[in-house]
């Protein structure tokens, strides 16, 4: 947001129907977000706009709104938004090293139970492909208080979360 100077401002229309907004113009770049909006579905969309512009989707505004989430663009957003909220790492510390439970995981990263919900779906989809069925019962029984099934997902994905982790080398800037 700092680097590419994007103005963050609030919005609020009395019908509620559109949650976030990107405009991208001659004045510049603006994301925008209902004010009405609770933190975690605030935090969501401010990270979903951002998506469009960081994933370069064509055009020059883009709307996040109830009508409108079948859209590829919106998907691929709201993934995007779902990634940066909730990194893999950070999902395998909390839910398979530290043993947090669904609510724990949830308030601490500041994500409503669907945005949570639908990270977890897809990070086991991307290990798991031919799994749903298994993967939607091990996030209904890490959602009612029991992570065994959750835990033995992540078990046999965790080495290969903690490489990719590893492999990511910040810049001697950042380092210092």
């Amino acid at each position: 947001v700092e680097i590419n100077n994007i103005k963050v401002v609030e919005h609020h229309f009395t019908n509620k129907k559109i949650d976030g907004m990107t405009v991208i113009d001659n004045y510049g770049i603006t994301i925008s977000y209902e004010k009405t909006s609770p933190i975690v579905k605030r935090n969501f969309t401010l990270c979903h706009e951002l998506g469009h512009y960081i994933l370069k989707h064509g055009g020059f505004y883009f709307t996040e709104s109830v009508d409108s989430q079948e859209n590829w663009l919106e998907k691929e957003a709201n993934i995007f938004s779902a990634v940066v909220l909730m990194p893999d790492i950070v999902l395998l510390s909390k839910i398979y090293y530290r043993c947090d439970n669904f609510y724990e995981v949830q308030n601490s990263l500041e994500v409503s139970k669907q945005a949570l919900s639908f990270r977890l779906s897809n990070l086991f989809r991307k290990y798991y492909p031919n799994n749903n069925i298994e993967i939607k019962k091990a996030i209904e029984s890490y959602k009612n208080g029991k992570n065994t099934s959750i835990k033995f997902l992540f078990h046999k994905i965790k080495e290969h979360i903690i490489n990719e982790y590893n492999q990511y080398q910040p810049s001697l800037e950042n380092k210092v």
